[in-house]
């Protein structure tokens, strides 16, 4: 699986900060009105990341000294909230206070670590067994912010539901079949990787950056 090269020059131009959402934070406060230390926790994202706020903001935000559920949620915000004009993933709030409830009392966001692909994989398996509601979507998006924020070139990338119609519309001459067909991302450590492993490749020879290439692929899904 290759990325044809007329969308390189494309590629190399995308700057994955232009994917910036407006947040609602009315919307959240309000579900966490009776709990605490999860209103506490949606004030302090609030107080640093604002109404509209993009990747950028997100990775400067794991860099700062809040705790680990925190950044979690800011990346759950980021994630089901949209950019200006569209539609906001409405379940969010219920989807992540189930999120927190099977992790009130677990360390699983304390302890995982993404420099090396042993880690990575033992942080996405050790998510998905203990994160309900959570999914390939949301715990990669922790994992990318998360090791974005440690300033290497080499870190975990996002992979969803449209990153994946992007890789099939890459490998198909004709992507009609995609209106009668839906596509998910694989559920599994060992196809994470792989996606990786494959995104290295191609920003090695493109010459970009690695969330370039899922940035590409999120829009190339349409």
């Amino acid at each position: 699986m290759k990325i044809d090269s007329k969308y390189h020059a494309e590629i190399k131009k995308l700057d994955v900060n232009k994917h910036e959402v407006e947040c609602e934070y009315s919307y959240w406060e309000e579900w966490f009105e009776e709990d605490e230390s999860m209103l506490s926790r949606v004030s302090a994202v609030k107080a640093i990341l604002r109404k509209r706020f993009g990747r950028s903001e997100v990775v400067d935000f794991y860099k700062n000294k809040s705790d680990n559920k925190t950044k979690f949620l800011a990346t759950m915000i980021w994630g089901h909230e949209a950019p200006a004009g569209s539609r906001r993933d409405t379940r969010g709030p219920w989807k992540v206070e189930q999120m927190f409830k099977s992790i009130e009392d677990s360390v699983v966001l304390d302890s995982i670590k993404v420099e090396t692909e042993s880690q990575i994989s033992s942080a996405y398996s050790a998510m998905n067994k203990a994160i309900k509601r959570c999914g390939p979507s949301f715990i990669t998006k922790h994992l990318y912010f998360l090791g974005k924020s440690l300033g290497k070139e080499s870190y975990p990338l996002i992979y969803d539901d449209r990153v994946s119609v992007g890789l099939v519309k890459i490998s198909l001459q004709d992507t009609s079949c995609l209106d009668l067909v839906s596509i998910h991302a694989e559920a599994k450590a060992k196809a994470y990787l792989a996606y990786l492993k494959f995104a290295a490749v191609e920003a090695k020879v493109i010459g970009c950056q690695l969330d370039q290439i899922e940035y590409f692929l999120f829009k190339h899904a349409g």
